[in-house]
C-alpha cells in the first residue's frame, strides 16, 4: 500500500511540476469552451425503440436471463 501511494504522490509531483506532460491536462489545454453535440431523437424513433424493448422483453426466455446475470 505504502508503495503505491508513494508512485501515485511521485506521478502526481510529476504532473504538476510538468516533469510528466499529459496533452490536454497539464500542456497543449485549449482555452476554447468545449462543444460537444447532443443526441436528439424524434418522436418517431422513439416510439419504434420502445416498441422494440418491449418486444424484447415479452419474448426473452427470462428464467434463462436470470440465471446467465
Amino acid at each position: 500500500m505504502r508503495e503505491i501511494a508513494q508512485a501515485a504522490y511521485r506521478h502526481q509531483r510529476e504532473v504538476e511540476e510538468k516533469e510528466r506532460i499529459i496533452v490536454g491536462v497539464n500542456e497543449f489545454v485549449s482555452q476554447e469552451p468545449l462543444h460537444i453535440p447532443r443526441l436528439e431523437m424524434d418522436a418517431e424513433g422513439e416510439r419504434r425503440q420502445l416498441q422494440r424493448l418491449q418486444r424484447l422483453r415479452r419474448d426473452r426466455d427470462n428464467p434463462r436471463v436470470s440465471r446467465s446475470l
